[in-house]
């Protein structure tokens, strides 16, 4: 490797100062299996269809005595959270060897939180409020919106936790040497601080649930 000499500056060959990366040959890169990585994204894609397909029987069936009263609204948003929450299967699915750049792979590591936890906050807030509207039906013309606080509560605080990790510390992608003779790798998402914000996410959607 290369070290810096303190009150020195070494111009290398090609007439730059920054020191050029040693040549390795890694022998392995656990790059991820293309039928891994299928079996998830039709996975992904089962869910998206079967979510597709509940969003367009419940416009369908709308005026329907049992949607109507099911309340139909809060369903289509147990639908939409699907939707968002199985994107991330599509965002965690790539690496170096299906020919994505360190940059692609970057944006795609930073969405996946906002990707799984919109989606699940989305999901649970409807369920709660549905729940929560049910519960006091003797009072459902007026709960309506006091209903709807908490789901707004939760979403705005669980954007605002995603808002500051991806300012600060974002799931980023690296790859991490495992063993030096012969060199063998692997590529990973990384956030130097996750838990510091994966931890009140979670805690967010427990509360929710």
């Amino acid at each position: 490797g290369w070290e810096d000499v303190v009150g020195t500056t070494i111009v290398y060959r090609d007439g730059s100062t920054t020191a050029p990366r040693t040549t390795r040959e890694v022998f392995e890169k656990n790059l991820l299996d293309p039928g891994v990585r299928a079996i998830g994204l039709v996975l992904m894609l089962i869910a998206w269809l079967l979510a597709l397909t509940a969003l367009a029987g419940l416009t369908y069936l709308r005026k329907d005595y049992v949607i109507a009263r099911a309340q139909a609204f809060f369903l289509r948003l147990i639908c939409v959270g699907s939707l968002i929450m199985s994107t991330a299967i599509f965002t965690l699915s790539w690496d170096e060897g299906a020919g994505w750049t360190d940059r692609q792979l970057d944006l795609a590591c930073t969405l996946t939180p906002w990707f799984f936890f919109v989606g699940q906050i989305v999901t649970f807030s409807a369920l709660f409020t549905k729940l929560w509207r049910v519960l006091n039906a003797e009072r459902s013309a007026t709960c309506a919106v006091p209903a709807s606080a908490p789901a707004t509560f939760f979403m705005a605080l669980t954007l605002l936790i995603l808002t500051v990790w991806t300012a600060i510390d974002p799931w980023t992608w690296e790859r991490v040497d495992i063993r030096d003779v012969p060199i063998e790798t692997f590529g990973r998402c990384r956030s130097s601080h996750l838990w510091a914000f994966a931890g009140p996410l979670f805690a967010v959607l427990v509360t929710a649930a």
